[in-house]
């Protein structure tokens, strides 16, 4: 009996290539909310500088301050559908918008630019443009079974008829507190809106700044600060300013014509008479800057007023 070894013959064996990764390609549905919100911050943005109606920038405007640049950085953080829902992000977005605001204020502050509403409306919309555009390249960089995709709620209710007496007295206290709010909100925007037209007066220092200002005065010394009048009354105005020390007025600018909507800006020097250099050393005294509008009467309070506290120096000034 003879045995014959038996060989196993190899098989072959077909290895397939890896598949290549592909980004998942660019869906424009599923950035809807982040463009939205872009277009929406860029219309406060320019509504804002325009000067548009108080209604207009509100709607626009308030979103950009309070929500639309925190709710990018979210995006730009949790690109994915794990870890946060909807409300969350919706709390998270308005807390970080408002942690935002005072970072970059202070970044406007120490940089060239002065802080005022043209430097702060192009930072938010700068930051919710570099925001939005990394939370879109962050999400598209997820799976697409993983992207978080904002949906817009779709409440359903049962058909009215099946509606017992509970619901019904509910719907209607519901309608009533809406109408009863929603009257009592409208008449108080219109109140608003309708609000008297005022002057914007405001104090700087030598370097145009609002703050360090000139304190110190001493006999024979000149200081220097800057006025600033901006004309939001709706027509033309002539005003005129009195600077008082104590009770004794050592200035007056007769005749300043602002156009409507325009801003008077312009150097005040300011040196103190010897007559009242006899106050005691040290002791505070009251610097006011008195605007009205038309001519100054003695019958007539200031209509606008700014007061600094000085302290004088009897002893003359080093040249």
């Amino acid at each position: 009996m003879t045995t014959e070894r038996t060989v196993e013959k190899p098989t072959e064996t077909t290895i397939a290539p890896l598949p290549a990764r592909v980004a998942p390609p660019f869906n424009l549905h599923e950035q809807w909310e982040l463009i939205l919100f872009l277009i929406v911050a860029m219309i406060g943005a320019g509504a804002a500088l325009a000067g548009a109606p108080v209604a207009f920038r509100l709607v626009f405007g308030l979103p950009l301050v309070v929500f639309i640049p925190g709710y990018a950085l979210v995006t730009t953080l949790f690109p994915s559908s794990e870890g946060l829902d909807g409300l969350e992000r919706i709390a998270l977005s308005v807390g970080l918008s408002l942690a935002m605001i005072p970072l970059m204020t202070l970044g406007i502050e120490f940089s060239p630019w002065k802080l005022a509403l043209g430097p702060i409306a192009g930072g938010l919309l700068s930051l919710s443009i570099l925001l939005t555009g990394t939370a879109i390249w962050r999400r598209r960089r997820l799976s697409k079974d993983l992207r978080f995709v904002a949906e817009i709620p779709r409440p359903s209710l049962p058909p009215v008829a099946t509606w017992d007496r509970a619901h019904k007295v509910a719907a209607g206290m519901i309608v009533v507190s809406l109408l009863v709010f929603g009257g009592s909100g409208t008449a108080l925007v219109a109140q608003r809106l309708r609000s008297n037209p005022s002057t914007e007066f405001a104090i700087f220092n030598q370097s145009g700044q609002a703050a360090y200002y000139p304190r110190d005065f001493s006999a024979g010394r000149r200081q220097q600060v800057q006025l600033e009048i901006e004309n939001r009354e709706g027509r033309d105005v002539n005003y005129s300013l009195d600077v008082v020390v104590g009770s004794t007025t050592i200035g007056s600018v007769d005749s300043i014509h602002v156009a409507s909507g325009d801003t008077w800006q312009r150097p005040i020097t300011i040196q103190i008479p010897p007559a009242l250099m006899a106050v005691d050393p040290g002791q505070p005294l009251a610097l006011s800057f008195n605007l009205y509008r038309g001519h100054a009467t003695d019958a007539e309070a200031p209509y606008r007023s700014l007061r600094l506290f000085i302290k004088l120096d009897n002893q003359t000034a080093r040249p």
